[in-house]
């Protein structure tokens, strides 16, 4: 309820705001559990990520913003949950393999924190991790024109990565995890280019 309520609010806003466009939607699986990756330019970049999926997302989420009462409450509420920069949190771990279980989508911005150079950091590998160990398909996203108050903002989704494809029967490995890491940054990348271009 609460997700529904933010995300027909953060449509009007952006609309209103920006002006907000996506494309390839259909691209993300109508069901079964799927990892949305996407670049992380400014704070509405999860809203625009929401707005423009027609399923719902579950975020992770700096853990600083749960430090209060009635803050963790309403990031929980839409669907986010805490995880510990810069260290290995297994709670974090755990909720995420449980919402993929649940054939949910999962939202990672693998490089971690906000980044406006045009140039995507090298990614953390979790996502990566989760769909190796899952099967679940990777939808790389990119988010353009959030990071201005002038630019319409753009989001585009590209075409689903499926993990069991990449590894081709291969034990699963740091460097596997790490090669796989970079190929979905490098999708995303190329959703960046494109949209820029247009």
């Amino acid at each position: 309820m609460m997700y529904a309520l933010v995300r027909a609010l953060s449509h009007l806003y952006l609309a209103l705001r920006h002006g907000i466009s996506s494309s390839g939607s259909e691209d993300v699986p109508s069901q079964g559990p799927v990892i949305l990756v996407s670049n992380h330019v400014n704070a509405k970049d999860p809203l625009a990520l929401a707005v423009s999926c027609r399923r719902p997302l579950y975020f992770m989420a700096k853990a600083e913003l749960f430090r209060t009462p009635i803050l963790a409450w309403f990031f929980r509420s839409v669907n986010a949950f805490p995880v510990e920069r810069g260290a290995i949190d297994r709670d974090a771990y755990r909720r995420s393999m449980e919402i993929l279980s649940e054939g949910k989508v999962l939202a990672i911005f693998p490089e971690g924190t906000r980044n406006a150079s045009g140039r995507l950091l090298k990614p953390h590998p979790g996502a990566a991790r989760f769909s190796l160990l899952t099967g679940a398909k990777v939808v790389p996203a990119s988010v353009v024109g959030t990071n201005s108050k002038r630019d319409r903002i753009r989001v585009t989704f590209g075409a689903p990565i499926d993990p069991k494809e990449f590894c081709q029967g291969r034990k699963l490995s740091k460097e596997i995890t790490e090669s796989f890491a970079d190929t979905i940054m490098a999708a995303v990348d190329a959703l960046m280019q494109s949209t820029g271009a247009e």
